[in-house]
């Protein structure tokens, strides 16, 4: 059985016999999945040519008739399930949704197409962005495919442009001797053209092991989400080559058999090219080529009245022909088919077949020799029969081809010569004197000889493309493009010579005409990595850059050779140095879109993504660069400048312990890199680690001190740091010694002087701290720093700077942030006795809320009141100091001389009593007050002192 009756066999089973019951099973195979998937996308194309067929003016009534029929009726070209089934209609242009259109069946809709649709000569109707469903289960196995639906032609319905419309369609899908088989259930508009967000009725997918003779299933639970996922693509992509593979050599054997009928129907013989056409559409009922061909044949001759007579005068020119190609045993076959049509006529010719005999054997037994590669005993034999017979060209042929394969060119050539001589039709001769002067560099004679081969066989295709080979050579281009356009006439769907023709206007730089070639290409074999990588140069070339890259990543994705794929990667590099400039020129989106674009075609390179990262990162936008930055390390995981960089940016973003886990690592890969090493201690310090902080930094400034190179800028802030750190865990010493460096390489590093003169505060240096705060603020004001020196000031006893610095600090202190500095400030003023000064700073203090936090607060309040002769606000300040803790001696004192001072001289000394029956009080203090000076006259407090001393 021929492998064209096979697939008609098996097509006709897959349809014929399908399950009266619905499916019980609750899944499907990952395998069966895919194969569904495919098919389906399958069935909407040949949907789309039907629908280019009934609208082609190459198609007669009758035979529209019979195809609308058969989409759903035949068991053979059957597309939909039945007449029965129904399309939301779109024939009108109105119609663009569901809401203002009418469900009719599929056979009325078909028909008002041929009727209402006009025609054309060519396809009209392109089906775009096809999308699959998952597979479904209801009554039975179904799968939906979205797609959008462009109507170029004109509709006779209503006077308007259709425009693209989303539709979907419901396939039906049986299994039958282990081949899925897919009928159209229901087509319409669709309201969401994302079959993602389509879950209803979702079957589920068993999915069993890939290991070679294990059919158990896995548990996809366990391999998370991102393991589901490329498990998953795996299959479906290893089932879909198989399903192209399966329709690629369907598409082959239409291929060869729409070659033959072309050839056929180029030499006129009819009877054969209509056999052959009409094969052609059996395999592929829905491709328009072999109807238009037949109709061609039915318009120069009735197929059907055929006489034997014309039959007959075909098989003899095809047994001529064959003779002529020296095809002896084919020959022979025509002759008797023709005699089978005229059986009267053979014996004409029977002298004829006997000496084609005596040839057949003669020259079968030479070439088995030949075949062999016993070219020297097969040059005897041919010797021999040239001595009994030296006018048979096929002698001298058969001994030039054994001459040929010794490379004994020049007796080659003479016998090519004398074998052409003796018959002017001897095309292997003529083609294989080409050859040898095409070898030996003799351009114009070869071309000589093709063309003669020419004029006795017009169908060779392979003489076409040699003549364009050689027209090439003697850059007779515009003659190379013409050699390959009547090749394509011979063999219109050659993807092989549209590839050739497509190379040279290329190399031409013709773009526009190769980009037409190249589409060609792509048109007749979508599967060829190849045609899209020259498609895409051809964009690429008219700056059609988007275009190009989306040609190249196809290209890529049917697995383009090694040598093509590493231009692409090049060209992908220039876009990356493009890229590069553009940054240069602060060309930000143009630098962007090249780097992108990079990515695109070399996927692979973890430095195009790093450098997107860094133009992010140079964007502030770091969020993106972590993201590039994440791509690079994972295709590189030793990419240190990686990890570098994007601890960098989670350090920007305050993600202090992800850049430190980043950093880290750069560190591991590089431990000579003391930026890394800088910037890991930096992210320590943010997150108060300070003793990790020292080991990071301490480690940076040894590799800095051990290169003898220059300076970095940054070794002061180091140094600086290390100070902080030492300051923060209490190494006072290690902290000057820090600062001090920072401060040698840096002289006017004013947060150096500052931490150095804070070191010396702490370690009891007085006047070192406040020589090295002052000289920081000379180089910048900073709140914190006033404060400290005014606190120096205090611990000194220097009030008077002491209040100059806080008057600094509260004037910068715009947020409020120094709680306490009012009662320090008025504190200051107290021990100055500026009573006046002092009042408002404590009042500011109890308005914030500080009055609890200092022990000693309401009685140095009260004594301020006391001293601005407000007794009674003395008196609540002291009542307050008593209600927290009656025993304090300063408080009972204030009470006393508030009372005093009030002339409640008997309640003073009531307080007076208590203040001395503790004998820890020293009463030298009432003879410095001058408040109460004269309290030392009064007869009762003499007798009280005189009673206590």
């Amino acid at each position: 059985m021929s492998y064209l009756k096979l697939l008609k066999f098996s097509f006709l089973l897959s349809v014929w016999i399908a399950p009266a019951s619905v499916l019980s099973q609750d899944t499907v195979t990952a395998k069966d999945a895919a194969e569904i998937s495919y098919r389906a996308e399958l069935i909407i194309h040949e949907y789309n040519d039907l629908l280019n067929i009934i609208s082609s003016g190459q198609t007669d009534i009758k035979e529209t008739k019979d195809l609308i029929e058969n989409s759903y009726s035949s068991s053979r070209n059957k597309i939909f399930f039945d007449s029965l089934v129904m399309v939301e209609d779109d024939l009108n242009p109105a119609m663009k949704t569901a809401a203002n259109t009418k469900d009719i069946p599929v056979s009325g809709y078909l028909n008002n197409f041929d009727l209402f649709y006009t025609k054309s000569d060519t396809p009209s109707i392109k089906f775009s962005d096809l999308k699959i469903s998952n597979i479904k289960k209801g009554e039975y196995l179904y799968i939906k495919v979205y797609f959008v639906s462009t109507f170029k032609n004109k509709s006779l319905v209503k006077d308007s442009d259709y425009t693209e419309i989303s539709r979907t369609a419901e396939i039906r899908f049986s299994k039958m001797l282990n081949k899925w088989a897919g009928t159209i259930m229901h087509i319409g508009f669709a309201t969401n053209h994302d079959p993602a967000t389509d879950t209803i009725n979702d079957i589920k997918i068993a999915y069993a092991s890939n290991e070679p003779g294990n059919t158990e299933p896995i548990n996809i639970d366990s391999l998370g989400d991102a393991g589901v996922k490329t498990f998953e693509e795996k299959i479906k992509d290893t089932e879909r080559k198989k399903q192209v593979e399966t329709f690629r050599q369907e598409m082959k054997v239409y291929d060869l058999l729409i070659e033959r009928g072309d050839k056929f129907l180029l030499s006129g013989e009819y009877a054969s090219a209509s056999k052959i056409f009409l094969e052609a559409q059996e395999l592929k009922p829905y491709e328009i080529y072999p109807k238009i061909k037949l109709a061609q044949i039915r318009k120069q001759t009735d197929q059907a009245a055929i006489s034997s007579v014309e039959l007959f005068n075909q098989f003899i020119t095809k047994a001529k022909n064959s003779e002529n190609a020296r095809m002896y045993e084919q020959a022979k076959g025509y002759y008797l088919d023709a005699f089978s049509q005229k059986p009267d006529e053979a014996p004409k010719y029977a002298e004829h077949l006997k000496e084609l005999n005596q040839k057949i054997r003669i020259i079968a037994e030479l070439e088995e020799k030949y075949i062999s590669g016993l070219y020297k005993e097969a040059i005897k034999d041919y010797e021999t029969a040239i001595k009994r017979d030296n006018t048979n060209s096929d002698y001298f042929l058969g001994r030039a081809k054994c001459y040929d394969k010794i490379n004994d060119y020049a007796r080659a050539l003479k016998d090519y010569s004398r074998a052409i001589d003796l018959d002017n039709n001897n095309l292997e001769a003529i083609r294989l004197r080409a050859d040898i002067y095409k070898r030996n560099n003799e351009p114009f004679k070869a071309l000589a000889d093709y063309k003669i081969y020419l004029t006795v066989d017009k169908s060779n295709v392979d003489i076409y493309s040699e003549l364009s080979d050689i027209h090439v050579s003697t850059n007779n281009l515009k003659a190379a493009v013409e050699d390959l356009e009547n090749a394509l006439k011979v063999a219109p769907n050659s993807s092989k010579l549209y590839y050739k023709k497509g190379l040279l206007h290329l190399n031409q730089k013709d773009y526009g005409n190769a980009l037409q070639a190249f589409n060609s290409c792509v048109e007749l074999d979508s599967s060829n990595a190849v045609f899209f990588y020259h498609r895409a140069e051809c964009k690429l070339f008219s700056s059609r850059r988007g275009d190009a890259i989306r040609d190249f990543i196809t290209a890529q994705k049917l697995k383009l050779d090694s040598n093509r794929l590493n231009n692409v990667f090049q060209y992908a590099a220039t876009f990356y140095d493009r890229a590069q400039q553009h940054m240069q020129a602060k060309n930000l989106d143009s630098a962007m879109d090249l780097i992108s674009d990079a990515i695109l075609l070399s996927p692979g390179s973890p430095s195009y993504r790093f450098s997107r990262a860094e133009f992010y990162y140079s964007q502030s936008k770091y969020k993106e660069a972590i993201s590039n930055f994440d791509q690079a390390i994972g295709l590189d995981t030793k990419y240190q400048q990686a990890f570098y960089k994007r601890g960098l940016c989670y350090y920007v973003i305050n993600e202090f312990s992800l850049a430190a886990e980043s950093l880290n690592t750069a560190v591991v890969l590089n431990p000579q890199d003391v930026l890394a090493l800088k910037s890991l201690g930096d992210s320590y310090f943010q997150q108060g680690e300070y003793q990790n902080t020292i080991v990071r930094l301490e480690n940076c400034v040894s590799l800095i001190n051990s290169k003898k190179s220059n300076v970095p800028e940054f070794l002061p802030e180091v140094y600086n740091i290390l100070g902080t750190c030492y300051l923060k865990i209490g190494s006072y010493d290690k902290a000057v010694e820090n600062t001090k460096n920072a401060i040698r390489i840096k002289n006017d590093y004013a947060e150096a002087y500052f931490n150095r003169g804070y070191a010396y505060y702490r370690n009891g240096r007085l006047d070192l701290a406040v020589e090295d705060i002052l000289k920081a603020l000379s180089f910048e004001r900073h709140l914190l720093w006033n404060y400290t020196l005014a606190k120096i000031y205090f611990s000194q006893g220097q009030y008077l700077n002491a209040v100059k610095y806080y008057d600094y600090t509260i004037k910068e202190d715009s947020s409020s942030e120094l709680t306490g500095i009012f009662y320090e400030r008025g504190l200051c003023n107290f021990k100055l006795l500026n009573y006046a000064s002092a009042l408002p700073d404590f009042l500011a203090s109890i308005e914030s809320g500080m009055e609890s936090n200092y022990i000693e607060f309401n009685n140095q309040l009260g004594s301020i009141y006391l001293n601005l002769n407000k007794y009674d606000s003395a008196k609540i300040s002291f009542t307050k100091s008593l209600l927290k803790d009656s025993t304090d001696l300063n408080t009972i004192y204030g009470i006393a001389s508030t009372n005093y001072l009030q002339n409640n001289i008997n309640e003073a000394l009531v307080w007076f009593e208590k203040l001395f029956k503790n004998k820890s009080f020293n009463a030298n203090v009432i003879k410095k007050d001058k408040l109460i000076l004269n309290i030392r006259d009064d007869k009762n407090f003499k007798a009280l002192m005189k009673k206590y001393n």
